[in-house]
């Protein structure tokens, strides 16, 4: 599709909403159509030539105006790119892994066309996809982490006054005696939500995959054995793309602390998770 600059968009307006409005004057011959049949916010298709994004307003009232904005931003990407439909003809078992790679950048092309007007909504998608974590709408969508890390990729850096950002600490400061917790690989595939970490009866931190995943430092504690529970909080997206516990799980035992050491939290989804020392970890060197 050829898209010229400084073209009046036409869209059929007669029930679109005011926020759906002239999203982007560089558009023409684009149309707009609410329908309640969606189990998404927004789909493009081509019809009889003619691209035409249908949105369903249940789901673009419920994620809200700044949302809003993003995915119809999002739904003209797909339309510059022409990713309507004759672009998959012919490749077959690939259709999946193209389909997600025009997500990412259709979600690029939001990115740069709202980074000058509405940040905002760009910062509000960052949020709802790393919500998300390792979940995708389907498997013709990336999943929301990726998603998030992609449009930080994408959105055009902001100029920063160096007087209002507080200082970084010297990496590994103070951390030469801690032991670090992670999750095991079995844990990170199987995980839709996150770990509450208690040693000795004292909550020492979370890990999650709903957003970035970060391993917990535990520090100060005597090297030798100590009592840990692990608290599994599972969560599962519906059809609304709202993320909803569906479950929990938890496993307690015995693991040794060792100062520069590291354990990783061990779950197969069918025994209670499990804390383990890294078997040949080295240990990390003193700052």
């Amino acid at each position: 599709m050829s898209v010229r600059s400084g073209l009046m968009l036409v869209l059929a307006l007669g029930s679109v909403p005011r926020g759906l409005r002239a999203q982007e004057p560089e558009m023409t011959d684009v149309t707009l159509l609410p329908t309640d049949t969606l189990t998404d916010v927004a789909v493009t298709r081509r019809e009889y030539g003619h691209p035409v994004i249908y949105y369903n307003p249940a789901l673009i009232e419920r994620v809200g105006p700044l949302l809003r904005d993003f995915f119809i931003a999002h739904e003209y990407g797909h339309v510059f790119y022409d990713h309507m439909g004759g672009a998959l003809a012919g490749l077959g078992s690939n259709v999946a892994e193209v389909r997600q790679l025009q997500e990412l950048e259709a979600d690029c092309y939001a990115a740069a066309r709202l980074a000058g007007s509405n940040r905002a909504s760009i910062e509000a998608a960052v949020q709802f996809f790393t919500r998300m974590g390792l979940f995708s709408h389907d498997r013709y969508h990336p999943s929301g982490s990726r998603r998030a890390a992609n449009l930080l990729a994408c959105m055009p850096a902001v100029q920063v006054d160096p007087d209002r950002v507080a200082p970084i600490p010297a990496r590994g400061m103070g951390e030469a005696d801690a032991t670090t917790i992670e999750l095991g690989p079995d844990a990170a595939a199987r995980l839709r939500g996150l770990v509450r970490i208690r040693i000795d009866g004292r909550v020492v931190g979370t890990i999650s995959t709903l957003g970035p995943t970060t391993p917990v430092i535990v520090k100060r504690l005597r090297q030798g054995p100590h009592r840990y529970e692990l608290t599994i909080e599972l969560y599962s997206l519906d059809e609304l793309l709202q993320i909803n516990p569906s479950g929990v799980a938890h496993g307690d035992g015995t693991v040794e602390f060792e100062p520069g050491g590291r354990l990783e939290i061990n779950w197969l989804g069918d025994e209670p998770p499990a804390l383990l020392p890294v078997k040949g970890a080295p240990r990390r060197a003193v700052p």
